[in-house]
């Protein structure tokens, strides 16, 4: 697809435009197929982010959770039967920052921006453990040390819908906090990892959701967060440890924080006493940032990243840390540092001077590598090779589109049809990229707007994304809809004919003028042959244009049009006249729309036949 330039500039076999059509196959170009959703009327919660979580654990919890930094920072389950999106605790505020969540071990990460922080630049992550049950406060309970059994003396309220929820007991010298990997009995629960430490007369909660409060007060904050290395790594952070928010929180764009290992000692830490803490090391404050009497000193400085945009890896090998106009990585293995200027088993290096990240809602994970939007460019790396995706007028396209003020809503990318999606403002929809063939068309629709995408945690084939439903000045103009299955837009032979909301999905499709060349040399034809395969109630509508001028805008342009029956159970080629349309002028043009009511249509090919001779010698 090329669209920034005039039709009868384009080589021949080039498409000018193409609407809601792939061109994955050699030889084709098929009408997609429609969005999906759950439920069209289920509108309950503005989600911007999507986690599709899958525990590693005893427990194999599964589902959908995502985030709103515009409804107080609201975390959510996700239903993928009815679309439903319930609340799973609120904190924040309702002018958030909501980053890209993502898995660390056996937790889903939520970064969202606590209230304290609503005038900073910072989130506090929230945790997920997966647990759908509601939360309940233990008032006695017992740990033994070495043996992964906690007893809850009252309540006794365990059900089996904690399974995979985060447990935290504690009492006034020891803190646990773990996941429920077994429901033993209403008063008895596994957990783990294995409690190092016995508590006695101890009192906990028991939550699906880990606020932020719990792993450590305000004083962290980050704007992007990945699992690399088996640690925690924050970006975009605070300066420097502090007790309190009260002291401010100072972000520090260029810089990189990360945890302990889950294997290093976690320090005692002076809060309302001294206390041991126990379980997963990297839920607590003193693992990440230590507090004024204990420092850590794991972080990193990239002065020149000119602040940072995103953040992502490759593997366990590569930390890709981006800038706007720029990108680095870090190689090598992260250490934790308890003094200052420690010596580092890694080294972080550029891999683009003018290379970038317009905005972290574009990374995506693709074919062992990364994708991701710079600001003239989509771009994928390998691990060990940086590659432009396109050139020549679809990257001035793309270009246009954002230096007219388009903005990056989401991304996506489906997994078994090597597409790269992405989502903008001012084009009704988005962008989709084969990275087979480097194709390029447009989806249009409110329902393929989108802010986020995940696969579906049992089946990676499926592919989920969320967008915000109202139409409010903060939020895009859309309507129904905030649970949408994308991966049937790639299945154009299901003859899903409709998008999630309702919305018929109707194709267009625009050619190159033709023939080309010299203007004294083009041949005049006389009919065009276009062979096509449809299925559905109604005729497409076949649009033949010549011109004189060669300027679509020309009072001489003339258009012909013809309906393109349904062709049955086979492919059919429909020859159309286009004499009357000569000597007038020697660009042809073909232009294709679809209907309502159209299933499938596939476009085989353009042929202009019965040639009258050159221009200047038509009868």
């Amino acid at each position: 697809m090329a669209r920034d330039i005039a039709p009868y500039e384009l080589p021949d076999g080039f498409c000018y435009d193409a609407a809601d059509m792939l061109c994955d196959y050699a030889g084709k170009i098929r009408k997609r197929g429609g969005t999906t959703s759950p439920s069209a009327s289920n509108r309950t919660a503005t989600v911007e982010n999507l986690l599709g979580f899958r525990s590693n654990g005893l427990d194999a919890v599964t589902g959908l959770f995502g985030s709103s930094g515009k409804t107080a920072g609201n975390v959510y389950v996700l239903d993928k039967t009815t679309g439903a999106a319930t609340s799973m605790g609120t904190y924040g505020s309702a002018a958030g920052i909501v980053a890209k969540p993502f898995q660390h071990g056996n937790y889903g990460v939520l970064p969202i921006q606590p209230a304290a922080q609503a005038t900073g630049a910072g989130n506090g992550p929230a945790f997920i453990g997966g647990g759908t049950g509601a939360a309940f406060v233990v008032t006695a309970a017992t740990v033994a040390a070495n043996n992964n059994r906690v007893t809850a003396v009252a309540p006794t309220s365990f059900v089996a819908g904690h399974l995979g929820s985060i447990i935290q007991v504690a009492n006034a010298t020891n803190v646990y906090v773990g996941r429920i990997v077994e429901v033993t009995s209403s008063s008895a629960v596994r957990v783990e990892p294995t409690p190092r430490y016995a508590i006695a007369g101890a009192s906990g909660n028991v939550v699906s959701l880990f606020l932020p409060d719990y792993w450590g007060g305000n004083n962290v904050g980050a704007r992007y967060g990945v699992s690399f290395q088996n640690r925690l790594v924050f970006g975009y952070t605070s300066v420097a440890p502090s007790a309190s928010i009260a002291n401010g929180f100072n972000p520090e764009p260029n810089r990189l924080r990360w945890t302990l290992l889950p294997t290093e000692a976690t320090p005692q830490i002076s809060l309302a006493g001294t206390f041991v803490y126990d379980g997963d090391n990297f839920l607590y404050r003193g693992a990440f940032l230590g507090d004024t009497a204990t420092p850590y000193y794991n972080y990193q400085d990239i002065p020149s990243l000119g602040g940072m945009t995103g953040l992502a890896t490759v593997g366990d090998g590569q930390l890709i840390i981006f800038g706007p106009t720029s990108t680095f990585r870090l190689t090598g293995q992260l250490t934790t540092n308890t003094v200052a200027n420690n010596a580092l088993n890694y080294s972080v290096d550029q891999i683009s001077a003018n290379v970038g990240c317009v905005s972290s809602k574009s990374i995506q994970y693709a074919r062992g590598g990364l994708i991701w939007a710079g600001y003239d460019n989509i771009y994928e790396y390998s691990g060990s090779k940086l590659s432009p995706l396109l050139n020549g007028r679809n990257q001035r396209y793309f270009q246009d589109l954002l230096r007219g003020g388009a903005t990056i809503y989401g991304s996506a990318y489906a997994v078994n049809k090597n597409h790269y999606y992405l989502s903008l403002s001012g084009i009704q929809g988005g962008l989709m990229f084969d990275l087979d063939n480097l194709a390029t068309t447009r989806t249009t629709g409110p329902t393929t707007q989108i802010f986020d995408s995940a696969p579906d945690p049992v089946d990676p084939t499926k592919l989920w994304s969320v967008r915000w439903w109202d139409t409010t000045t903060t939020a895009p103009t859309m309507t129904k809809g905030q649970l949408i299955q994308m991966d049937p837009i790639w299945l154009p032979t299901s003859a899903n004919k409709n998008d999630g909301d309702g919305t018929a999905v109707l194709f267009d499709f625009q050619s190159s003028s033709q023939p080309t060349g010299a203007l004294a040399t083009n041949k005049l034809a006389a009919d065009v042959g276009i062979t096509y395969d449809s299925r559905g109630t109604g005729s497409p509508t076949a649009t033949l244009r010549a011109d004189t001028k060669l300027n679509t805008n020309d009072a001489a342009y003339v258009t012909v049009t013809a309906a393109l029956p349904d062709t049955g159970s086979a492919a059919t080629t429909h020859v159309y006249p286009v004499g009357n349309l000569l000597p007038d002028g020697p660009s042809l043009e073909v232009r294709i729309t679809g209907n309502a009511v159209q299933d499938t249509f596939e476009l085989l090919g353009l042929d202009l036949g019965n040639h009258q001779g050159t221009e200047g010698y038509a009868s």
